[in-house]
């Protein structure tokens, strides 16, 4: 039931952002249309406003529908995991692969329908590429340092000073992952704030104030913003680790506060975004002498090629807040197709991951003295001397069961998990199978059901003729 919300709504938000970005490049603004630099007497002919036309009425149809296939691909997820997860990720590709398509499609056809109409800005003389020295060498002040990001770095170790943190990282998985993947994360935004400290300025006008004054706008806001984005990144994780090295009663309350600093800087976001482009309106309204740069040849089949362009990261001809490769130089060709590989990946890697979960049976095996437990998720092993007391119940002890790596979807119970008063536990529990063998160990406690009864009470009574053959 959970899953079905959060992917249902979470698709939603996605199709709509999709289509609100890709939607209003179809709207002539910064001298665009369609990623295609128009002089704006050319939207009002014919060919022009036939294809705008067009691809709006394509688009709407295609994102109504994805808006209902976002929630269809949800629904499995009320019987088994694996086969939502499958058709959501093929979904999620194929989704995102169209509105590509849809939008490059339209931006190329623009492109050679504005070669045919020998379409150009009125200028007298358009510009290819243009430079200001003097915004350039004053902006890259005006940017936050890189080494603000060493202090989101020093405030997750500082938890590593307590010792029930250090001992639930040291017991519990939960916690190391939890340290590992923040530190992935502190790294990329760290790349983020790298990459767009090299993408240089924009010119808008050959007053070099103008230029200065929109680029130091935004170097310093997207600057301060990634920074802020780390800090609250960092808030997140450590909460998260201190409520549940202490105390699972809280658990709840560290997944709201983790929620509170993930959700601000995105809500901060996007303040930004439209205060930045609001400032920029006003600022470029007053500018008497534009610079018109026609770069539209390096962009003609939607993406950025110009291998005499140093910079390997660019804005983004649809999305303004975005970036996106240089296809012309290598670095771009090889971190784009990098990106796919690991992506694909990932992905298909996902979807084993569960199906194994849902599909791959639960066993038990002893072999002299070592009593070994495989599913299609995580294993474990222990010998027969390690087991303190061994019963076969009805159901599940009477706890509150946390999930600290596996699978909870309201049909089974499997991965590494950890009571309030059971501490750490091993589940492979199909919740609607019964009896469950509980079987601990003097590091944890194992839960398992087997398909019928009869081969649970088989396992139990093998594993206590084992425990007193020793």
């Amino acid at each position: 039931m959970m899953l079905f919300w959060i992917l249902a709504i979470t698709d939603l938000i996605m199709v709509g952002i999709t289509w609100a970005v890709y939607g209003s490049s179809a709207t002539y603004r910064d001298g665009m249309l369609l990623g295609v630099h128009l002089p704006e007497s050319a939207i009002s002919l014919s060919p022009v406003a036939q294809l705008t036309d067009s691809y709006q009425k394509h688009i709407r149809k295609f994102y109504l529908l994805h808006l209902v296939l976002g929630v269809v691909v949800a629904i499995p997820f009320f019987w088994l995991a694996s086969i939502g997860i499958t058709l959501w990720c093929i979904w999620f590709c194929v989704f995102l692969a169209r509105a590509v398509s849809l939008l490059y499609s339209a931006h190329r056809q623009l492109y050679l329908l504005k070669q045919d109409l020998k379409l150009c800005n009125p200028a007298e003389e358009p510009f290819t590429a243009a430079v200001d020295t003097h915004t350039a060498t004053q902006t890259g002040k005006t940017a936050l340092s890189l080494y603000w990001h060493l202090l989101p770095l020093a405030m997750v170790f500082i938890p590593l000073f307590f010792s029930p943190v250090r001992n639930y990282i040291h017991s519990d998985t939960t916690g190391l992952l939890f340290l590992v993947i923040w530190i992935a994360v502190w790294l990329l935004f760290l790349l983020i704030s790298w990459c767009y400290s090299k993408t240089g300025n924009r010119i808008y006008s050959a007053h070099s104030e103008i230029n200065l004054a929109i680029n130091m706008q935004e170097h310093r806001s997207w600057s301060r913003m990634f920074f802020f984005y780390s800090l609250c990144n960092s808030l997140a994780f450590i909460s998260e680790l201190i409520f549940l090295a202490n105390d699972l009663e809280w658990y709840w309350w560290s997944h709201l506060l983790f929620f509170i600093f993930q959700t601000i800087p995105i809500l901060t976001l996007f303040v930004i975004y439209f205060r930045l482009k609001k400032k920029k309106t006003q600022i470029l309204a007053a500018d008497d002498a534009p610079i018109y740069v026609d770069d539209d040849y390096y962009w003609r089949n939607g993406w950025y090629d110009n291998p005499a362009d140093p910079r390997f990261m660019v804005p983004d001809r649809f999305c303004t807040t975005n970036f996106t490769t240089n296809m012309g130089r290598p670095a771009g060709k090889i971190l784009t197709v990098s990106m796919f590989v690991v992506v694909a990946g990932l992905l298909i890697w996902m979807c084993g991951l569960f199906i194994r979960m849902d599909f791959v049976p639960v066993q038990m095996t002893i072999d002299g003295t070592q009593v070994s437990i495989t599913s299609g998720y995580t294993d474990t092993s222990f010998s027969t001397d390690e087991i303190l007391d061994l019963q076969l119940l009805d159901s599940l002890p009477d706890d509150s069961f946390v999930r600290s790596n596996g699978s909870a979807d309201g049909h089974q119970l499997l991965g590494v998990f950890r009571g309030k008063k059971t501490g750490p536990c091993r589940m492979y529990v199909e919740l609607d199978e019964s009896p469950v063998l509980s079987i601990q160990t003097d590091e944890y406690t194992v839960f398992l059901t087997a398909p019928t009864k009869i081969q649970a009470e088989n396992w139990y009574q093998e594993l206590k003729d084992h425990m007193f053959d020793n």
